[in-house]
């Protein structure tokens, strides 16, 4: 389903990209201030001609979802961004607590 919303972290592409290959389901998603990526098919908001458009190249254009799914960096988990966050958090702790010890040392 595409989306319909600019989105900070966008589900619904993520779980698009995991399965386009081997689903069939268009890559096509409203593009989103940080989605820049480039790998999709756009089409322009609430214009479902626009869509229908981009669909139809999907049948016009047999390489056009394997081109596309090729150029899908691998998608993140959200297990993976959480302890990248974490292990961020705690380097930052790490480097206030050395920043402080290091105050009162000079103190």
């Amino acid at each position: 389903m595409p989306s319909t919303w600019y989105e900070v972290y966008p589900w619904s592409s993520s779980k698009l990209c995991r399965g386009c290959a081997g689903d069939h389901k268009p890559p096509g998603q409203l593009e989103g201030p940080n989605s820049g990526t480039g790998d999709g098919l756009f089409f322009a908001p609430d214009d479902p001609i626009d869509l229908a458009r981009q669909l139809q190249r999907l049948i016009d254009e047999p390489e056009l979802l394997s081109r596309l799914a090729e150029a899908i960096a691998p998608v993140r988990t959200l297990d993976d961004e959480m302890h990248e966050i974490v292990d961020l958090y705690h380097t930052v702790v790490q480097r206030h607590a050395s920043l402080q010890a290091a105050g009162a040392a000079g103190a």
